[in-house]
């Protein structure tokens, strides 16, 4: 029998002692630390003030101001619908024919949706819209969204680069995707805002509707538009959201 065989045996079951010991320590300093930061974290909140942040109090101050100018524009009560798309300019340098074109269609929209009695609004009219009170707190992107959550209905010719931005910036928010609708030329649906933010609408509740370059000759996309404001009309009607005009 080996006398040291014992002694190896127990050195053994000592170094087993010492890792598991080891470890055990390791851990309850890790689970002591993870608490002390909590109830440090605690002592922080509970002492920190109850203030909104400035982005927060912006937004609230700044739809106030919105409702009021809003009001001042349309009556409560009054179908608004916003027209997005490129605008009308006097001197064509540096645009392409078929933008001219649907920025006359979009007068042509605004037209027929005026004759309907709606409120139609184009995103120039928002840019001066409560401009003195708010004094430059937001960004127009944000404004835009604020007042689009009170308007009607949506109409959106992407046919420009401002007009795609604001279908990438209202197809983040699921209750303007569903009152609003996106024309897109044909040419261009399988392109990155087809497949990108106005999928994203799309499948939040907004509808698409395609044209061609020959559709800039008739009235098919105003028609179109104006059938799809009159849904989202009859449906706030029926409802008894809004009051029907006087004509």
């Amino acid at each position: 029998m080996d006398p040291n065989a014992g002694t190896t045996i127990i050195s053994r079951e000592a170094v087993v002692a010492f890792l598991v010991g080891f470890f055990l320590a390791a851990l309850l300093a890790v689970i002591f630390r993870r608490e002390n930061l909590r109830t440090l974290t605690k002592s922080l909140v509970a002492s920190k003030p109850t203030v909104a942040p400035p982005l927060v109090e912006a937004v609230e101050r700044v739809q106030d101001i919105l409702t009021i100018s809003l009001a001042n524009i349309h009556n409560p009560g009054e179908f608004v619908v916003l027209v997005f798309g490129p605008a009308l300019i006097s001197s064509r340098s540096g645009r392409d024919s078929a933008t001219d074109a649907i920025a006359r269609k979009r007068s042509d929209l605004r037209a027929a949706l005026e004759k309907l009695r709606f409120n139609v609004l184009y995103g120039e009219d928002l840019q001066g819209l409560g401009a003195d009170q708010i004094a430059l707190e937001l960004n127009v992107a944000l404004k835009e969204r604020l007042v689009a959550r009170q308007a009607h209905a949506i109409l959106v010719l992407a046919s420009s680069i401002g007009s795609a931005a604001e279908v990438g910036i209202f197809s983040q928010d699921p209750a303007l995707c569903r009152k609003m609708v996106i024309a897109i030329h044909q040419d261009h649906t399988g392109g990155f805002l087809a497949q990108g933010a106005a999928r994203e609408a799309e499948a939040l509740g907004a509808r698409i509707i395609t044209y061609s370059h020959g559709d800039l000759g008739s009235c098919r996309i105003q028609t179109s538009l104006v059938s799809e404001a009159l849904r989202l009309y009859q449906g706030l009607l029926s409802r008894k959201l809004i009051m029907r005009p006087n004509f």
